[in-house]
């Protein structure tokens, strides 16, 4: 038996339903007339492929000068500027344009929170709680970068922030929870299996809205072949296609019946710019340092640090979790390139958790280490990339239950 982790779905698959799996749900032939493209093919078959994404629900075409295809669930966009990163191939925010053009963004679900519900994790970037069957899918679902299990970044770069609190949706009767780039349904009939939650057929509402306002990937037509925007063939109509029913045997996740959720009649309200969108280097500069973060955090709390280049030492004086969001980045150097500080973390506290940073340049000595955990007992630092220190990147000793796990270390010493 294998581990399945390739799509994040924490399940045990024979050999054989391994191997057949990315071709089958991938780039098969799909009932709805349209295929994969080659440019996305591999970022959609190892990033979850038909659970996560569903089939092509259109050709590719151009939209704002980028490469882009619409699938029931999401719209690829190709960034080749971005080559060589994670982030070559970015997710369209398709449950904010959905909730726009809904009219949802007014309603009370929308309005962000002053703190936490206390039944579940509260994302203050946004202002929303994520709870329960909702909660648990978000932490175990994501992109593959290549991290230990399904970390915060990678169900970041699938899913967004979440932009609503859970509510009953009107046009369905679901519990729902809007995200940047999905919505969340919950399906009691499912309840007990892997199929509780599915994810809303976002691509193929912003399909329908496109074709039925006369505008394609190039803003002129509906989608076509790449490079031509009169489409000269008959389209099937996806939401006419039945898809097969879940079988937790044959697939991680099911391809939920796109008549299954009832789509908004399109209207011709302007879709958002997307505002969200992971990139690299150039971070945005931070509006407070991590240390305040930290100081002002509940003892055993999560604190999610937003991208920037934090140029400080952190002392962790509490049980806390530190994550870093993508493009966050700790260094000991100046606004000059001089490196000026021995240390990016200092422990004075045990259960302590590091995550997700990116961390460059320390003055310290080999029996130091630019992460020091101070003796301090339960410190796990894990999925961070860690470089240039002078003695030593990390030093945690003199306690128990120490884990370092999956860093990128390089150019110690």
């Amino acid at each position: 038996m294998f581990k399945f982790t390739r799509f994040r779905f924490g399940l045990l698959v024979g050999l054989a339903a391994l191997l057949v799996f990315p071709l089958a749900n991938s780039l098969a032939s799909s009932p709805t007339g349209f295929e994969v493209d080659p440019e996305f093919q591999s970022y959609y078959a190892q990033s979850g492929g038909l659970p996560v994404f569903g089939y092509a629900v259109s050709d590719p075409g151009t939209e704002n000068d980028r490469l882009v295809q619409y699938f029931e669930r999401q719209r690829l966009e190709l960034h080749p500027e971005l080559a060589g990163t994670p982030y070559e191939v970015l997710l369209g925010h398709l449950g904010l344009e959905e909730a726009e053009r809904r009219g949802l963004l007014g309603s009370d679900a929308f309005q962000p929170q002053a703190s936490g519900n206390g039944n579940g994790v509260f994302f203050p970037e946004t202002g929303h709680n994520v709870s329960g069957l909702f909660k648990d899918y978000w932490e175990t679902h994501g992109l593959n970068f290549g991290d230990s299990g399904v970390s915060f970044r990678e169900s970041l770069a699938l899913f967004g922030y979440p932009i609503s609190e859970e509510f009953t949706d009107p046009d369905t009767g679901l519990t729902t929870q809007y995200f940047e780039r999905a919505r969340f349904e919950h399906h009691p009939e499912h309840d007990g299996t892997e199929y509780a939650v599915l994810l809303g057929h976002l691509g193929i509402s912003e399909i329908d809205f496109l074709r039925a306002n006369g505008r394609g990937p190039d803003g002129n037509g509906p989608p076509g072949q790449r490079g031509n925007n009169t489409d000269t063939t008959t389209e099937p109509e996806p939401t006419a296609t039945p898809q097969p029913a879940p079988d937790p045997t044959a697939t991680p996740q099911p391809a939920p019946d796109p008549t299954a959720t009832p789509q908004p009649e399109p209207t011709a309200t302007p879709q958002p710019e997307p505002t969200a969108t992971p990139a690299p280097d150039p971070a945005p500069q931070p509006t407070s340092s991590i240390q305040q973060m930290v100081d002002n955090a509940a003892s055993g709390a999560t604190v999610r640090v937003p991208a920037g280049i934090y140029r400080e030492t952190v002392t962790i004086n509490k049980p806390i979790t530190l994550i870093g969001e993508p493009g966050a980045e700790i260094r000991g150097d100046d606004a000059n390139g001089n490196v000026v500080r021995e240390y990016w973390i200092v422990g004075r506290s045990s259960n302590v958790t590091i995550e997700g940073f990116t961390m460059r340049y320390a003055s310290n000595r080999v029996q130091t280490g630019a992460i020091n955990n101070g003796g301090h007992d339960n410190w796990t630092i894990r999925n961070n990339t860690l470089s240039h220190a002078a003695g030593a990147n990390v030093s945690i000793s003199q306690a128990s239950n120490l884990k370092l796990l999956n860093n990128e270390i390089s150019y110690a010493g």
